[in-house]
């Protein structure tokens, strides 16, 4: 059927699954919209007309675009999008699990970051920039630029690095200078 028309008459729709339909034409009727699985739509349509996104497992959008319109993004599991525009809207970001950003560009207009699990970066570019971060369980970096610009670290789990006589890795220690 068409979702433009089925818009106009209900007021809460659930679309789960396989939805292969304009969502444009949906948004321009519906406020709220729960995406979930698989959604096939073009999402810079959506946000112009929709405030409050909750976006899971697989979505396929540009996100510089969504965040124009959109103040609150939860974004969990499989994100592909450019994450260096995300930051200019909005102000929190929580990113878990696996996302494939640019972080370097990220951490230039986010001031707090959470970074878990899986986060393949460039950790001397995104220290320039961020002040406080929690680097947990796998971090693949080059530990010598990260303490050149980083005073308050807390490593744990696992810590692949070139430089571990000029590091103290403690719970509660901070880095030692290089004269050590």
């Amino acid at each position: 059927m068409s979702m433009s028309q089925l818009a106009r008459h209900s007021p809460l729709i659930d679309i789960c699954d396989f939805c292969q339909m304009s969502m444009s034409e949906l948004a321009r009727h519906l406020t709220k919209l729960d995406i979930r699985d698989f959604c096939r739509v073009s999402m810079t349509e959506l946000a112009r007309h929709l405030h409050h996104l909750d976006i899971w497992v697989l979505c396929r959008m540009s996100m510089s675009e969504l965040t124009r319109h959109s103040s609150q993004l939860d974004i969990r599991d499989c994100c592909r999008m450019s994450i260096s525009e995300l930051p200019r809207y909005s102000p929190h970001l929580d990113i878990r699990d696996f996302c494939r950003v640019l972080m370097s560009e990220l951490a230039r207009h986010s001031p707090q970051l959470d970074i878990r699990d899986f986060c393949r970066i460039s950790m001397s570019e995104l220290v320039r920039h961020s002040s406080q971060l929690g680097i947990r369980v796998f971090c693949r970096m080059s530990m010598s630029e990260l303490a050149r610009h980083l005073s308050l670290l807390d490593i744990q789990d696992f810590a692949e690095c070139r430089c571990q006589s000029w590091l103290d890795i403690r719970p509660s220690s901070i880095f030692r200078t290089f004269a050590e």
